[in-house]
């Protein structure tokens, strides 16, 4: 039930290699055919369907940059404000299902060893968070991969956010960025 990597691999970009994993050389066909509820994730089409927020003194900026598979997201930081969510960049109003395990996965980088927020909220009430995480960048690609479950009632449009304020003009890139409903 495995399709063959070398095979297939045109097909394929670098990241569904690595996310299934170098080492075993095959593809799962489960995991393609799940659909990615975050839109131009792979910023084939530049910027859009993502947004940038600012404040308390924070100055940035979003574009696209080549990546390790082709664009990716560049927020270029002239200035990185007090606290992470003085530069926010995400999507709005993301629609999940209650009671459902989803996966949130992408690579990032920096131009320099630093931390990125982020987050999966809901849009409304008291803006409960169904998933907040800090990872560390350095200078490398590296992918990351958290699961997380939404209630069993309730809202459950959310927005995806990552943070990257407070630390000053250190460039992010993101890229390959995936929310897939788990099985």
């Amino acid at each position: 039930d495995f399709y063959d990597a070398a095979y297939y691999g045109g097909y394929f970009s670098q990241f569904a290699q690595r996310a299934i994993g170098a080492a075993t050389g095959m593809i799962d066909p489960a995991f393609w055919a799940q659909s990615n509820l975050v839109t131009n994730g792979g910023f084939e089409d530049g910027t859009s369907s993502w947004w940038i927020s600012s404040g308390n003194g924070a100055s940035a900026s979003i574009s696209t940059t080549s990546g390790a598979n082709g664009d990716a997201l560049l927020i270029d930081t002239a200035a990185g404000g007090s606290y992470p969510w003085d530069i926010s960049v995400g999507q709005y109003a993301l629609a999940l299902v209650p009671g459902t395990d989803y996966r949130l996965t992408f690579t990032a980088e920096a131009d320099s060893s630093r931390t990125l927020g982020l987050r999966v909220v809901q849009t409304s009430g008291t803006w409960p968070e169904y998933l907040a995480q800090t990872v560390s960048l350095n200078t490398s690609t590296q992918q990351f991969t958290f699961d997380f479950t939404t209630p069993s009632a309730g809202q459950t449009t959310v927005n995806l956010e990552f943070r990257a304020g407070g630390q000053g003009a250190v460039d992010v890139r993101i890229d390959d960025v995936w929310l897939i409903e788990q099985d």
